[in-house]
């Protein structure tokens, strides 16, 4: 994601804001730097299996749309 900062653009992560590389950015979806994709993902599979553990082996298709929220950048996952 590029943004105007400091008289210039700038490719920063569209989850921290911090300036990354645009060829890290690009290896990404949703223009992820690596540290937060590396922080994301181990959250992200901790909050799969608490849903899967509530769901009691009726895992509904509700859970898979709110990941792919998360992931897409649309959801918070706090559903």
């Amino acid at each position: 994601m590029r943004h105007w900062v400091l008289g210039k653009y700038r490719d920063v992560c569209s989850l921290c804001g911090r300036e990354a590389n645009p060829e890290d950015l690009a290896k990404y979806p949703a223009d992820l730097c690596p540290r937060c994709v590396n922080e994301l993902i181990p959250a992200l599979a901790k909050w799969v299996v608490e849903k899967v553990k509530q769901a009691k082996g009726q895992f509904r298709k509700q859970p898979w749309r709110e990941i792919q929220g998360i992931l897409k950048g649309v959801s918070n996952g706090s559903k």
